[in-house]
C-alpha cells in the first residue's frame, strides 16, 4: 500500500511538473525572440517593413546567382583556354582512371596525350558554324568531338565557339541562328599555330563581299597545306606515347582514337 502511494506520487508530481516546465521554455523562447530584431511576424510588421524585407531578400538571392555564375564562367574559360592548348582537365582524368596509372606515371604520359590531341585538332583545323543563337562554344570538326566524347568526359574537342548572329531563318521566334563560330584559340594566351592563321584569313575572305576568287583558292591551299603539316607531326608524337604504355593500355587509346 505504501509502494502504490509512491508510486502516485511520482505520477502527480510528472503531470504537474509537464506544464509548469513547457510554459518556462515557451517563455524562453518568446524572450528569445523579443531580443532579435527582426522578431517581428509578417502579421506585425507595417506595409513599408514588409516591402523592405522582401528587397533585401531578393537583393541577397540576386547576389548569390551572380555569385555562383560568375565562378561558372571563370570556370568555363580556364577549361576553354586549357582545351585551345590541347588540354582537358575531365577529359584526361578519366583517361588516367581508364588507364589506372599512378599520379608519377600519369605525369609522364598526359604531356605525350595533349600533344596528340592538340596535333589531331591541328590536322582537321577549323571554325564551325554555330546554330541556336549566341553564347557557349561549338565543335569546329564533328570527327573530333566523337573522339573526345568516346571517354565518356561529356564534352567533345572543340576548335570554335559561337559567336552572336543577327541572321536567322524559320518562323514564330524559333528560328535557328547560323554564323561562323569564334575561334576557340583567340581565348588562348599564346601564338597561332600555322593552321589558325590560315584559317582566319580564310574566314577574312569568306566574310568579304568583295573577296576575289583568287584569294579564297589561295586561302583554301594554304589551309589544306596547314592541316597536311599537322598530319605529318601525329605520327611521331603518337610513337612516342606508344613507348611509356603497356599493350593494355595502348588498346585502350586506339578504341577511343587517340592512337591508330
Amino acid at each position: 500500500m505504501f509502494k502504490c502511494k509512491i508510486h502516485l506520487g511520482w505520477i502527480l508530481c510528472l503531470l504537474i511538473g509537464l506544464p509548469v516546465n513547457g510554459t518556462l521554455s515557451q517563455a524562453r523562447r518568446s524572450q528569445q525572440a523579443a531580443n532579435r530584431p527582426d522578431s517581428k511576424r509578417p502579421q506585425q510588421m507595417t506595409w513599408e517593413e514588409r516591402q523592405k524585407q522582401f528587397k533585401e531578400q531578393v537583393a541577397r538571392r540576386r547576389a548569390n546567382t551572380e555569385q555562383r555564375m560568375a565562378e561558372r564562367q571563370r570556370e568555363f574559360e580556364q577549361r576553354a583556354k586549357d582545351r585551345a592548348n590541347g588540354k582537358d582537365a575531365r577529359r584526361n582524368e578519366s583517361i588516367k582512371q581508364a588507364l589506372e596509372m599512378t599520379d608519377a606515371q600519369w605525369k609522364v604520359v598526359e604531356p605525350k596525350i595533349n600533344s596528340v590531341y592538340f596535333l589531331q585538332d591541328q590536322s582537321e583545323i577549323s571554325i564551325g558554324i554555330g546554330s541556336g543563337g549566341a553564347g557557349g562554344y561549338s565543335s569546329g570538326s564533328g570527327s573530333s568531338t566523337a573522339r573526345g566524347s568516346a571517354v565518356s568526359t561529356g564534352a567533345g574537342r572543340a576548335n570554335g565557339y559561337r559567336a552572336q548572329s543577327s541572321s536567322s531563318s524559320g518562323s514564330g521566334g524559333g528560328g535557328i541562328v547560323r554564323a561562323w563560330s569564334g575561334p576557340l584559340w583567340r581565348l588562348a594566351d599564346r601564338e597561332l599555330t600555322e593552321g589558325e592563321k590560315s584559317c582566319e584569313r580564310l574566314l577574312v575572305f569568306l566574310e568579304d563581299k568583295d573577296s576575289k576568287d583568287e584569294q579564297i583558292e589561295q586561302g583554301i591551299v594554304a589551309l589544306r597545306q596547314a592541316r597536311e603539316n599537322a598530319a605529318k607531326e601525329l605520327p611521331r608524337a603518337r610513337e612516342e606515347l606508344r613507348e611509356v604504355l603497356t599493350s593494355r593500355q595502348q588498346a585502350k587509346l586506339f578504341m577511343i582514337g587517340l592512337l591508330d
